[in-house]
């Protein structure tokens, strides 16, 4: 492949991936991935559906949202006054936890379907484009900005970025999550990993050093990189992450967890994800990475 990596301009890349349909190519130096052909702006308006929201609407979804905010919380000192940005808000779930604090939440969606969804049920400002600028948002505007489980679906993520560092406060923070394609999990599964499972959705796939540098461009500096997972209940677990054309012991499982009533049972798992916590200063010496090898 003649085209250098588009992180860090490294001549070589291999493809990692191919379905026939769907081929991800990787940087062999700073292991960022992409979809090589991402879907078209009309392919987009379908996947991106009123139908793909409502999937969202469930009881771990809630669970998860309320977890990052713990996480959120914990690292960031939340006072009445502070105003939050959740980049890439969907239908809210993490903006109303945000606003029953005491925050001062906005959101933005590119969808306009999430975004009159938000508005309606939890009386939020939501600016829903399909287009970014800087004049979206005051400038310096923003305590912190969370944008999780959205980067990995943007093709223009260094615009994305470049318009965090526009409207963060000088000591704000910057909070996201995305998969780690140098996760253990990723190493071991390889073209059978879940993260995989989410194309065309998905056009980017980070690793740790990839996104540092990512961070990098844009004047951003990473605070603290760690593993992150999310909340799922068994039936989700058991139909998306043991998934395969023919599966009789996992149809045979979820037959006995419905039996048993467990199957709406949430639990969190660690795995997949990445939690990255960024600023335009910083504040520590040295990053906090926490990953294997």
């Amino acid at each position: 492949m003649k085209q250098p990596c588009p992180v860090c301009k490294h001549a070589v890349l291999k493809s990692i991936y191919d379905n026939g349909q769907y081929e991800i190519w990787q940087c062999v130096s700073c292991k960022y991935a992409f979809l090589v052909n991402p879907p078209s702006q009309p392919e987009l308006e379908k996947i991106y559906n009123q139908a793909y929201f409502l999937q969202f609407q469930r009881p771990y979804v809630q669970k998860d949202a309320q977890k990052k905010f713990n996480f959120v919380k914990k690292i960031a000192r939340l006072e009445s006054q502070t105003q939050l940005l959740d980049f890439g808000c969907g239908i809210g779930d993490f903006l109303k936890i945000a606003k029953n604090y005491g925050l001062t939440p906005f959101g933005f969606e590119f969808s306009s379907y999430a975004a009159d969804f938000v508005r309606r049920c939890h009386q939020i400002s939501v600016i829903s484009s399909t287009k970014l600028a800087p004049n979206l948002f005051p400038p310096h505007s923003f305590d912190i900005i969370t944008c999780f489980d959205v980067l990995e679906h943007i093709p223009n993520f260094e615009q994305v970025l470049d318009l965090f560092r526009l409207w963060l406060a000088p000591q704000g923070s910057i909070f996201l999550t995305t998969p780690n394609i140098e996760s253990l999990e990723a190493k071991i599964l390889r073209s059978k990993w879940y993260g995989f499972s989410k194309i065309p959705q998905h056009v980017n796939y980070f690793s740790p050093a990839s996104l540092n540098l990512v961070l990098k461009h844009n004047r951003l500096v990473a605070h603290e990189i760690k593993p992150w997972g999310f909340v799922r209940d068994f039936e989700f677990i058991l139909q998306n992450l043991l998934k395969s054309e023919k599966n009789v012991w996992r149809d045979k499982l979820l037959d006995v967890i419905r039996f048993l009533g467990i199957n709406r049972v949430n639990v969190y798992l660690p795995l997949v994800d990445m939690m990255v916590v960024a600023g335009k200063t910083l504040v520590r010496k040295k990053a906090n990475v926490q990953f294997d090898s």
